[in-house]
């Protein structure tokens, strides 16, 4: 560039560089050649007359500048001249010596913006959802290179990012962490011409999605953002993305026994509900998520309640649903009383004694794929004075049906996900509670994902919260006033994403 009517190092470096490189020639028409500065609003008036490369080659190799080794006639380099022995100010010098280009700057015209590549101007960084918005001049027959990193690293180590070259923006980059600062510069190439690199800029990406707990994990590779429901609340989704989703349902409680002395075995609640599955797509919007609480198991049995209660006992209650969007787990059904069938739900409740009451019915409201499992039957037992609930269905397995040696059923095992990174189960079915006034009877083992022991003349254990788990029925056998129900565990809802 020309400042205070002299001619700078800068603008003849800019000016000639290009004609020795690429064997670029004068204008035909006028002698001229547009050559761009790397400043965006200044171009390069380079007038050789009649004068080729060749010419200027063998002027300057005239004067000294060039020797047969580093450059001759016919045989131009095509990358940059600092690749060459000579250096690029002693030919440049030369060449303004010789007479053989002058040089001049002029205001920057539209249609010299195709001649040859500026580093890209106007380049801006907008943060967006776990992704950061390039955007910049673009300029005709030109392509150009996206290259970004950590901003606490040396940009000589940024990666391209895929898809370039590009000859338009804006470029979008994508699978960025939420809360890092990232770098960003552009390179932009025309044909035969180095590239030209822009300002390098920055931007921290804003996160994908709110609401739950939030953690970070690396599955198979893939770093995903977890959000994890415990209670109600608000998944609010800032971008379109696939979402992964685990729905949980509360467990069933158990059934709790009459207070009579002959009261017989309860059924263990069945699991809740477990749904799987993406939400391929999901727009950006605000998504309420219910998560089922925990299911709380009939109250013991006093001695003043009705004939009805003291004989026969309370049904389990069902748990609650959990949902977001549209999927909806359903509760786990509540272990059946004595001669009662176990009560439907996500999985069912298992049935209670005394003779063979059924359980529950599993997967109710019916899904695709099923969401849990019939619960199991309830048996008297040939041994006198004892009697067996059946065990709750979990969401992977039906629940057992009690034998008639007195031992209960056991809940059913839930099902496995691993969308918090590692492998749990969910939605196990609880046990059923045995009932004896002699010894060596068998209590129904909890399932394996959160369903509670069924006991006898002790409250039945609960359900795992978190799990979805049922709880386990209770046994009667004598008026212990803490014969009782375990409760049913509390759900959940958790979803996750690339990012």
């Amino acid at each position: 560039m020309r400042k205070g009517g002299e001619m700078t190092d800068h603008t003849i470096v800019e000016a000639i560089q290009p004609l020795l490189r690429c064997g670029l020639v004068a204008n035909d028409v006028n002698g001229e050649l547009l050559v761009l500065d790397t400043d965006a609003n200044q171009v390069i008036r380079v007038t050789c007359g009649d004068a080729s490369v060749d010419d200027i080659v063998a002027s300057l190799a005239a004067h000294g500048l060039l020797t047969d080794t580093d450059h001759t006639a016919g045989d131009h380099p095509t990358s940059d001249v600092e690749q060459h022995t000579i250096s690029r100010r002693r030919i440049l010098q030369g060449a303004a010596a010789a007479g053989v280009v002058s040089v001049a700057v002029m205001a920057l015209p539209t249609a010299a913006m195709a001649a040859s590549p500026l580093a890209p101007a106007g380049v801006t960084a907008t943060a967006g959802p776990g992704s950061v918005t390039i955007d910049w001049t673009a300029l005709a027959n030109t392509s150009y290179e996206l290259f970004y990193g950590l901003s606490s690293a040396d940009p000589s180590t940024y990666t391209a990012f895929p898809g370039g070259p590009f000859t338009n923006s804006p470029v979008t980059v994508t699978g960025l962490t939420v809360g890092t600062s990232y770098s960003f510069f552009v390179e932009g190439t025309t044909t035969g011409d180095v590239p030209r690199q822009s300002d390098t800029v920055t931007a921290t990406p804003t996160a994908v999605a709110t609401g739950g707990t939030v953690t970070t994990i690396t599955d198979g590779g893939i770093t995903y953002r977890v959000h994890t429901f415990t209670t109600d609340g608000d998944f609010v989704l800032n971008t379109d993305i696939d979402v992964e989703y685990l729905v949980v349902g509360a467990g069933g409680s158990g059934a709790t026994p009459g207070n009579d002395a002959t009261a017989w075995g309860m059924g263990g609640g069945g699991g809740g509900g477990v749904r799987t599955g993406t939400f391929t797509g999901l727009a950006a919007a605000t998504y309420p998520v219910a998560v089922g609480g925990v299911t709380a198991a009939p109250a013991v049995v006093t001695a003043g309640s009705t004939l009805d209660l003291r004989d026969n006992g309370a049904q389990g209650n069902n748990g609650d649903p959990s949902r977001i969007n549209n999927i909806e787990a359903a509760g786990g059904g509540g272990g059946g009383r004595w001669l009662t069938v176990g009560s439907a739900g996500g999985s069912g409740g298992g049935g209670g004694g005394r003779a063979t009451a059924a359980g529950g019915a599993g997967d109710t409201p019916a899904t695709t794929p099923a969401q849990g499992n019939n619960g199991g039957a309830a048996r008297s037992s040939t041994t006198a004075g004892t009697s067996a609930g059946g065990g709750g269905g979990g969401a992977g397995q039906a629940g057992s049906s009690a034998n008639s040696e007195g031992t209960a059923g056991r809940g059913g095992n839930g099902r496995a996900s691993t969308i918090t990174g590692s492998t749990v189960t969910y939605g196990g079915g609880g046990g059923g509670g045995a009932r004896s006034s002699l010894v060596g009877v068998t209590q129904g083992a909890g399932g394996t994902g959160g369903g509670g022991a069924g006991r006898n003349n002790a409250i039945g254990d609960s359900g795992t919260d978190g799990l979805g788990g049922g709880g386990g029925g209770c046994g009667g056998g004598d008026t212990s006033a803490n014969r009782q129900g375990g409760s049913g565990g509390s759900g959940v809802v958790i979803v996750r994403y690339i990012g």
